[in-house]
């Protein structure tokens, strides 16, 4: 009798320990409970991983790499991802160390100014926009000519054989530091240089322009030819400036000379009631 009852009370601890056992599973499995299919096959499939295979695959959703707290210990390239072949991106693209939020225009380059950009084959480095092929940018920009009063010729001087300065009195815009215009004279500071401007002439016959520099007393730049007849009949034509140089030492100083084979007037005004304008002279530091 005593065995029967021992029998009977291991039983019932048993199923009392089933008996929890199978309510614990229940409390904790239930949010994990299997849900039956949604769709009929093959609707509603999931999508296929992304694979090693040589199959072309599409991922509608976002992809993050190397972004989650364990990249060093899944052991993901210190490069993050690397692609091969040639690429093409449909949309927006946002680039740089530590970007966030969504690209604003088509590229969308993010990161220190001035310091982070653009390396290209040659090894060169670009870190600010330019404004075509020569990377001109108005961060780096010089703008200077010769104003007078309505009806007044321009001042500068078209030598009669000889080598004339032109007159140059008004800075209209500069961002170069460092750069300046005291008495028709340029000052530039250490860099590589862009010039567009032109020196014209009256009545000159053949005459030419230039970009002098005063410190190493040699031209910089020479203007392109150009010929105005020196009768009554008072040509305008205009000798080019355009070119790059470099200034090597710490500082230079330049002038825009002028000469002709007839001497010529440097500029006729037009007096319409406003300030005449002579001698545009456009400088920008390449970057």
């Amino acid at each position: 009798m005593s065995r029967i009852k021992t029998t009977l009370l291991q039983l019932c601890i048993l199923a009392c320990a089933l008996t929890i056992a199978l309510s614990l599973n229940y409390l904790y499995a239930s949010p994990y409970a299997w849900t039956g299919p949604t769709g009929t096959a093959p609707d509603d499939n999931v999508g296929a991983p992304i694979n090693i295979t040589n199959a072309t695959q599409v991922k509608d959703g976002n992809v993050s790499v190397g972004l989650g707290t364990n990249s060093t210990a899944v052991g993901l390239n210190p490069l993050g991802l690397t692609i091969a072949g040639s690429q093409r991106v449909e949309g927006w693209l946002k680039v740089g160390d530590g970007a966030t939020g969504n690209p604003t225009q088509l590229l969308d380059l993010t990161g220190t100014a001035g310091v982070d950009g653009i390396k290209f084959p040659d090894g060169t480095v670009q870190t600010t926009a330019g404004g075509g092929s020569l990377g001109l940018s108005f961060d780096d920009y010089l703008y200077v000519r010769e104003e007078q009063a309505s009806g007044v010729n321009s001042l500068g001087v078209v030598g009669n054989g000889t080598w004339g300065i032109r007159t140059l009195n008004t800075v209209v815009v500069n961002t170069i530091a460092g750069a300046s215009l005291a008495a028709n004279r340029i000052t530039l500071p250490t860099g590589t240089y862009y010039i567009d401007g032109y020196g014209a002439c009256v009545s000159g016959g053949k005459h030419r322009a230039q970009l002098y520099s005063v410190t190493g007393a040699a031209t910089k730049i020479m203007g392109t030819s150009a010929y105005g007849r020196d009768d009554s009949y008072e040509d305008t034509t205009e000798s080019f400036i355009k070119g790059t140089f470099t200034v090597a030492g710490a500082s230079e100083v330049f002038e825009i000379r002028h000469r002709s084979n007839d001497g010529g007037n440097p500029g006729q005004s037009d007096a319409y009631g406003v300030a005449e304008y002579y001698t545009p002279i456009e400088i920008w530091k390449l970057n």
